[in-house]
């Protein structure tokens, strides 16, 4: 502006705000600056900018950038015979096929975002693959690295409420024999503790 004064900062948030409009991304995540709007506000924008990078990442980085160096990176590992991949010749196709794991990104409320997925997965909108992908984790991996820690766990006899072998509430003894029968059998009958 002409002058230097107090219009200088409005002048400057004008200005930024455009630059943030024509990049898609909002004021908070520019400049850092969280202070001209509440949390809903700045989570609202985030999570909105965050869809963008989400379509930004599978269908730029992934599909056109990934996929094209894996399949070029394979033909190349085949014409140099560094790997020898049956039925190449034939049908090159599984062997080109891939997935991208991209970074997770960081979640804006953990307690309301965790709920909300354990929902979806519930009611079938999402699989836990598809939650695992979503943070950059393949879930043989994951179901590996459960299995092996499971098996150290009871091993050494240790036990944890996360354990999923055992769900919360879950009982190991029967309810359907009789008490009396098994007040006897744990703990013996008056009748033979008095010799009778």
């Amino acid at each position: 502006p002409v002058e230097v004064g107090g219009s200088y900062e409005a002048f400057q948030f004008r200005n930024i705000m455009r630059i943030c409009a024509a990049l898609n991304m909002p004021y908070a995540v520019v400049t850092g600056d969280v202070t001209r709007g509440n949390f809903s506000n700045v989570r609202t924008s985030i999570i909105q900018f965050r869809r963008h990078v989400k379509q930004w990442r599978e269908h730029i980085i992934a599909f056109q950038f990934n996929r094209i160096i894996w399949e070029r990176f394979v033909e190349m590992a085949v014409l140099v015979k560094c790997v020898n991949l049956p039925s190449w010749e034939e049908n090159p196709l599984p062997w080109l096929q891939c997935e991208s794991f991209a970074p997770p990104l960081e979640m804006i409320d953990p307690n309301k975002d965790i709920s909300a997925e354990k929902e979806e997965i519930r009611a079938g909108l999402k699989t836990r693959r598809m939650a695992l992908a979503e943070r950059g984790f393949d879930i043989d991996s994951i179901h590996a690295e459960l299995e092996e820690e499971h098996t150290d766990a009871r091993a050494r006899g240790l036990s944890f409420d996360t354990d999923m072998a055992a769900p919360s509430g879950e009982t190991t003894h029967s309810t359907d024999s009789d008490p009396s029968e098994t007040y006897e059998s744990n703990q013996g009958s008056e009748a033979h503790k008095n010799g009778e």
